[in-house]
């Protein structure tokens, strides 16, 4: 993400997320995990 620095906000900061530092194939493997039932989508050439 990139620095923004403004003047005013009408928006309160949140600090309710959690931040991972996960990759896009790991985050996939645990979703994996934990739906072991589900169809997932493939793709082929």
């Amino acid at each position: 993400m990139y620095q923004v620095h403004l003047a005013e906000s009408y928006f309160l900061p949140q600090h309710d997320a959690v931040i991972r530092n996960i990759t896009v194939g790991g985050l996939l493997v645990e979703i994996a995990d934990k739906y072991p039932k589900n169809i997932a989508l493939t793709f082929s050439i």
